[in-house]
């Protein structure tokens, strides 16, 4: 009747979360604004402006893109890994030059979000482990053989 469309996944983002990374306060969600240009996400270090929607806690000035907080798994597991790998929201060793992607081999910026397991040491870039949650459905779908 008045043409007004909302995407289905938009539809179910919820307007206040909690989240690990900022366990002491309620997130908003708010429309990015050119006044939030200069912010960052603290997950991956991009601008605000980067997206539309934006989680945020005004006492603390944190700020978090929805995509980030909302689809990144606390926790993954690999099944050529013995141990799963948790989400860090800060290094997790005290060597940080040492830090490197387990996938991609580049260098890992330790205070952006990044999946690391403690026992074994290795970690990997939260931007490159949907390559190994899409090899998973990959092997079981067509049959393919992913490492």
């Amino acid at each position: 009747m008045c043409d007004f469309y909302v995407d289905i996944n938009c539809a179910f983002i919820p307007k206040e979360i909690t989240h690990d990374a900022h366990p002491n306060h309620l997130l908003s969600i708010v429309k990015s604004s050119a006044k939030q240009s200069k912010e960052i996400c603290r997950a991956c270090k991009y601008s605000m402006r980067r997206r539309n929607l934006v989680f945020h806690c005004p006492s603390c000035n944190f700020y978090i893109h929805v995509e980030c907080a909302l689809l990144l798994p606390r926790v993954i597991k690999h099944k050529l890994d013995k141990h799963p790998l948790n989400l860090r929201y800060e290094p997790a060793e005290n060597h940080i030059s040492e830090y490197f992607c387990e996938i991609c081999e580049d260098e890992l910026i330790p205070w952006q979000w990044f999946y690391h397991c403690t026992i074994c040491a290795q970690s990997m870039h939260a931007a490159c482990v949907p390559l190994i949650l899409q090899c998973e459905q990959n092997t079981y779908v067509a049959n393919r053989k992913c490492v």
